[in-house]
This record gives structure tokens, C-alpha cells and sequence, in this order.
């Protein structure tokens, strides 16, 4: 009993100075640079939109926040490194929807829902599906009832299969029992040029079909996400024609999982605090990009709901590559 009596103590001893250790720690941080992952190339909408919210961040957090490209497999070799470093908080990444769903499309050493620790939410990427603007189609109602009436003939382009933009077609394919065959590019823009030389009748895209709109080359019949654009306030969202589902959407900064509480919770003050500063404002409107905020707890959920959605869509598709 005594011996048992002097182990309880000793571990005792050791939670009061681990609790002690990481308080302190805790207390001093961040005392040097936090580095942000981006799972993609410099330029794009993820990229731009992660140095908007570091740039404001840093001024909250009182360290730079400097960003750090790894691109590759749509953001899936950036987070199978970030599983693996120290949970110190000094080491983040961009979690898209992209990333995740890639993670169901072949075998990557992490599980989105499991190996990863949400810190905040912070947007959306303007999806849309756009036609040629002299198509026959005055809403997407007509495109769906011309689909049905023309099997195999509904071609339409967009990044790659698996992709978020291929998904959600797929769905609505799903959803009103008509044929509708994907066309995969390499990029949204060559996606979009696609419509425009009459190789698809229409595009499943990210943002690249909003400057061809503007310039009136092509029309958007849909936009693919949940409610309605301030910048295009007349074009209708996918749950306005009766589906209970819209575009897999997602971008927020996840760590590794084991950062201490306290340190996950200054890191989500300091983005949110962020969210609110014209830097960061101004970015996002300017690609588009509607600011979307949940908290840890709330992207956690949204994470694990994505997980096993859109990994079941996949496997029903047959779409996964071993």
C-alpha cells in the first residue's frame, strides 16, 4: 500500500509541474515567429486569402505570422508534414475542402477529422456553374431539363476529378437522375476557356468564372454555394432550386493535434481579431471570397461532417485510386 501510496505522489508530482511547464509556456507565447502552411502555389485564392489573415493576425498575436508555400496534391503533401510536427502552435496550415476530399481520393498518411486540431474558420471560395452568355438556357432549370432530354450530351469542364466543383455535379446528377459528363482541366482557367471555345457546354468552376461574367463572355446560371452573392445579387444558389446540399466548402487553419488549450485559444483571438481588419476584408472581397467564421469547435464538427460525407460520395462513385 505504501508503494502504491509513493507512485500516486510521484505522478502527482509529475501532472502539477507538466500543468506548471505548459501554463508557463503558454504565458510567454508566441515568443517568435508562427509559420502558416498554404498547400498550394503562390498567387492563387487560398494563398492570397492565408497572407491576408497573417498579415492582420500578426499584429494580435505581437509575432509575424509568415506563410509558407508547400503545394502538391491538392493540399494533401503540406498536411501529411503537418501531422507530424511539434504541437507547439508555432507550426499551422490552410485546411481546404480540396485537401480533405483529396485525402478520400487516395491513400494519405492522416484522416482530416482525427489528426488535426481546428483553430478557426475563416472563408469560402465563389463557386459557380457558367454557360457560353449566348446559350440557349435562360436559367439552370432549362440546362437541367435540356440534359434530360439529351443524354450524353451535357459536357462540362472543371479542375480535375475528385474535385470539390466535380462533387457537387455529381450530386445533383445524382439528385435528378440525368447524365452529366465531367471534363477535367488543370486549372480553373483553362476550364473556363474551355466553355468559351465550345469543347463543354458549361463549367463547374471555382472564382475563375467571375472575370469572364464581368466581361460578359459567359453567364452564370448557379452559384453552387448556399446563399447569394453581394457582387451578383440577381444570380440564384444552388439550395434556391430545391437540393439540401451545395458546393463542399471550406477554409480555415488547422495545427497538429496536442497544442495546449491555452495557446489554441490566444491563436483563435488573434485570427479572429484578425477577420475584422480591412486587410483582411478587403482581400477576400476582392477575389470574391465570402468570409465564413466558426470557432474550434464549430469547424471541428464541420470537418467530421465533410469527412464522412463527402468520403461516402467518393466511395459510391468508385472515384477513390489505391
Amino acid at each position: 500500500m505504501k508503494e502504491l501510496g509513493r507512485r500516486a505522489l510521484a505522478i502527482l508530482f509529475v501532472l502539477f509541474f507538466s500543468f506548471l511547464s505548459v501554463t508557463a509556456f503558454s504565458a510567454d507565447f508566441p515568443a517568435k515567429p508562427i509559420t502558416l502552411w498554404v498547400g498550394y502555389n503562390p498567387g492563387g485564392e487560398t494563398d492570397l486569402s492565408g497572407r491576408a489573415i497573417s498579415e492582420a493576425a500578426s499584429k494580435f498575436l505581437g509575432q509575424p505570422v509568415v506563410v509558407v508555400n508547400k503545394p502538391g496534391g491538392s493540399g494533401a503533401t503540406m498536411l501529411s508534414q503537418l501531422k507530424t510536427v511539434k504541437p507547439d502552435g508555432y507550426t499551422l496550415g490552410v485546411m481546404t475542402m480540396g485537401s480533405l476530399i483529396a485525402s478520400h481520393m487516395r491513400k494519405v498518411p492522416y484522416v482530416c477529422s482525427k489528426d488535426f486540431l481546428p483553430i478557426i474558420h475563416y472563408g469560402y471560395y465563389a463557386a459557380g456553374f457558367a454557360v457560353k452568355s449566348d446559350a440557349p438556357w435562360g436559367g439552370f432549370e432549362d440546362f437541367l431539363k435540356w440534359a434530360e432530354e439529351k443524354p450524353g450530351m451535357a459536357k462540362y469542364s472543371c479542375v480535375g476529378s475528385g474535385s470539390p466543383q466535380h462533387l457537387i455535379m455529381e450530386r445533383i446528377a445524382i439528385e435528378r437522375k440525368i447524365k452529366l459528363t465531367i471534363v477535367p482541366y488543370t486549372s480553373g482557367h483553362e476550364a473556363a476557356v474551355a466553355i468559351l471555345g465550345g469543347h463543354v457546354v458549361g463549367g463547374s468552376l471555382g472564382g475563375d468564372w467571375i472575370p469572364f461574367v464581368k466581361s460578359g463572355q459567359l453567364k452564370c446560371l448557379l452559384l453552387l454555394g448556399g446563399q447569394r452573392m453581394k457582387q451578383f445579387p440577381d444570380i440564384p444558389h444552388i439550395r434556391e432550386f430545391g437540393f439540401q446540399f451545395e458546393f463542399p466548402n471550406m477554409i480555415g487553419i488547422v495545427g497538429p493535434n496536442g497544442i495546449p488549450e491555452p495557446i489554441v485559444k490566444k491563436l483563435h483571438e488573434g485570427f479572429k481579431k484578425a477577420m475584422a481588419e480591412p486587410v483582411f476584408e478587403q482581400a477576400l472581397e476582392s477575389h470574391y471570397m465570402p468570409i465564413v467564421y466558426y470557432n474550434s469547435e464549430e469547424f471541428g464538427r464541420k470537418i467530421k461532417e465533410a469527412d464522412e460525407e463527402q468520403g461516402a460520395l467518393i466511395r459510391k462513385l468508385g472515384l477513390r485510386k489505391e
